[in-house]
């Protein structure tokens, strides 16, 4: 991997050469189509069907799970049921600044989904049952990262071939 890097990097132009607008040929990416379509868990109770979040924030340098919980409506008890469905993968353990938190809730103000934003890689969904547990599921999308340094290093070669060797 570490080879890949340099020999991208020696291909790489440098700052001083600028190719010509006629010679760049755009390269359209559908990302969407690319990668693994991901589904839902089956939600046993479907009273939300509202797509939007009722409570969404990014995580910021001193919020707590608790106020956060706390600012979404959702009480201590229901909190508290989340993350004894979160002991096998510690999600909300994990949560650092810049990751996102969506709050949905149905219309007796009773949590039924939470989700949990790390990066466009992963996920994490937290859907309520009928019986008041949580379900958990950890989205862990395969190879995204492989294809970003894929396409990267596409780049990296196509630009390299259309500089002038001096």
């Amino acid at each position: 991997m570490g080879g890949l890097l340099i020999g991208a990097a020696m291909l790489m132009p440098n700052s001083g050469h600028i190719v010509p607008t006629a010679q760049r040929i755009p390269v359209t990416l559908d990302i969407e189509n690319i990668l693994p379509q991901v589904s839902e868990p089956e939600i046993e109770n479907t009273a939300f069907i509202n797509s939007i979040p009722h409570f969404e924030r990014t995580i910021a340098s001193g919020d707590t799970l608790s106020g956060l919980f706390s600012k979404a409506g959702v009480d201590q008890q229901t909190m508290y049921k989340v993350l004894e469905a979160d002991l096998n993968i510690l999600a909300l353990d994990t949560l650092l600044p810049g990751n996102r938190i969506q709050f949905w809730l149905d219309n007796e103000g009773q949590l039924q989904k939470l989700e949990l934003y790390f990066n466009t890689a992963r996920q994490v969904v937290f859907t309520r049952y009928e019986d008041g547990s949580f379900n958990v599921e950890e989205v862990n999308v395969e190879g995204f990262g492989k294809i970003a340094l894929s396409v990267v290093i596409l780049k990296v070669l196509f630009m390299s071939r259309h500089k002038k060797w001096a």
